[in-house]
């Protein structure tokens, strides 16, 4: 929840807390900005009133940016719940500044309770070698609490550190905070393992059947004259001895799945293939395939390559395997005849299938419209 401007917090304060630091820990600081204005309140603790969901808005002193302490951060500071000094051995040659901030915080009539070291230093006595020398004269008061990121034993507990200055702010109880907080990252772990084992399976049934299911190759034909450059569905107006190219594209498309698939595969590195693919054209009569005029072209052979069989028309041409995608184009040519053919238009009709393993796979045709008299 967002604080609006018109909507003081507790009826004064603009901004929850003020953010004030060392030129040299301006990168702690703005962590410490980032992580308190993103940390949600769990629902659990929302029960009381005064609680806000998300600390915000908060104020980041960004004096160093600027290089003074500019009036608009005198206001920010009056305006502001609490004052977080970022505390760390590199504070002391900034004392004149943080000093002033601490004394106009506490002029303002702010509680010497609201000011919230935040310790982002190793040190055995943070209290002396870390903190202000404003701070260290109010120090002496227990009511001044420092939350340091490194544990006793010197190991780093940045998310501890965190939890105490929610909790601080908004008026909970440290374990109670840290309770809830354990409960909830152990409800969203759980989360995340099930959506991952989710993912996995959807992945793995998917996988299981791309392989093992045959799909359904796109096959299109079209016919043109020889030394035309248009390609048809239907050629118009042949004669007895036209001489006419037939042109048949194999896709190995899985339809609407092809592009998930294909990226599943370039990214476990799986070899998703339909092989052996044959092709098969069937001519009906008065169509004459000449002899030696198949050629094949795909990936391997982008200029075409001149099959030596001719059972294209007879028993089909084995094109080979193809990925995801991967298409390959077909072309021979044939002669128109006449034979038994009946005045006016006579359409010829020639269809293609694709198999693969002895089941046929996709199909299609084009057609000729050949004019007797």
């Amino acid at each position: 929840m967002r604080t609006k401007v018109n909507e003081l917090i507790n009826g004064k304060y603009r901004y929850f807390a003020f953010i004030c630091y060392a030129h040299a820990d301006q990168k702690a600081a703005e962590k410490l900005y980032r992580k308190l204005q993103h940390y949600r309140l769990p629902n659990r603790l929302m029960n009381t009133e005064g609680r806000v969901k998300r600390l915000v808005p908060l104020f980041w002193d960004q004096r160093e940016l600027y290089g003074v302490y500019r009036e608009a951060d005198r206001l920010a500071l009056r305006e502001s719940k609490y004052l977080i000094v970022v505390c760390s051995r590199n504070l002391h040659e900034h004392d004149k500044e943080v000093n002033q901030e601490i004394t106009d915080f506490l002029a303002a009539g702010n509680p010497a309770e609201n000011i919230i070291p935040f310790i982002v230093d190793r040190d055995e006595k943070p209290e002396l070698n870390c903190f202000p020398a404003k701070l260290r004269e109010i120090c002496g008061d227990e009511s001044i609490i420092g939350h340091n990121i490194f544990e006793h034993d010197g190991k780093q507990n940045y998310r501890a550190a965190l939890l105490k200055t929610v909790a601080q702010m908004q008026g909970i109880a440290v374990s109670e905070l840290e309770n809830e907080d354990h409960r909830r990252r152990r409800r969203m772990m759980y989360i995340r393992v099930f959506v991952t084992a989710l993912l996995i399976t959807i992945i793995a049934v998917t996988y299981h059947f791309t392989v093992s299911t045959r799909f359904h190759g796109k096959l299109s034909m079209s016919v043109r004259y020889v030394g035309y450059t248009e390609w048809e569905k239907e050629l118009s107006d042949a004669r007895d001895g036209d001489i006419v190219e037939f042109q048949v594209e194999f896709r190995n498309s899985r339809g609407y799945l092809s592009s998930f698939l294909s990226k599943i595969a370039d990214s476990n590195d799986l070899q998703i293939s339909s092989d052996n693919i044959m092709i098969r054209a069937i001519l009906p009569d008065n169509l004459e395939y000449m002899d030696g005029s198949t050629v094949l072209y795909n990936s391997v052979y982008q200029e075409g390559v001149r099959l030596l069989d001719d059972t294209v028309t007879t028993s089909g041409i084995n094109i080979g395997s193809y990925m995801i995608n991967g298409n390959a184009y077909i072309r021979f040519i044939c002669r128109v005849g006449n034979e038994n053919l009946e005045k006016g238009d006579n359409i010829l009709i020639t269809w293609v299938n694709s198999t693969v393993g002895g089941k046929v796979d996709g199909k299609d045709n084009a057609s000729i419209r050949v004019s007797y008299k």
